[in-house]
């Protein structure tokens, strides 16, 4: 368990602790970026978001079990929403040892599974946002 903690500790203090906190927010914002490109209402209001982890509901006509399984076969997996409103979305965390890879490769793969469920957007613009956002990274 002490080796475990040491490598934890290593890992978190591998990087600027102000670098990091710039890092999840920027992930974050890109991500929330994203979500609004493909006209996905986040859970949170926008005034109570957070830079750990972003919720949104589910277009119309798309369900819950169907959307996390065609992601979780292109090699993402995203948690369901809990408590009241569970199976009305998705959650995505974005902070820890993330990266923009891990950012770009996520939306890419909501954007090919909402596509593939039917769920009409412009492809691609999810992407395009959360680049514009990471760019300043």
């Amino acid at each position: 368990m002490i080796y475990t903690l040491s490598e934890a500790l290593n890992l978190l203090l591998s990087e600027e602790l102000e670098k990091k906190f710039r890092r999840h927010h920027i992930h974050a914002e890109a991500f929330r970026a994203a979500m609004d490109a493909l006209d996905l209402k986040l859970v949170a209001d926008r005034e109570c978001v957070a830079d750990t982890v972003t919720a949104a509901y589910y277009p119309e006509n798309i369900e819950d079990n169907r959307f996390r399984s065609e992601t979780r076969r292109r090699g993402i997996v995203v948690a369901s929403t809990l408590g009241p409103l569970k199976g009305k979305g998705f959650r995505v965390g974005h902070m820890g040892n993330v990266s923009q890879n891990d950012i770009m490769s996520t939306i890419g793969a909501i954007e090919a599974t909402l596509r593939n469920l039917g769920y009409q957007f412009s492809y691609g613009a999810g992407l395009a946002a959360a680049q514009e956002k990471i760019l300043s990274l």
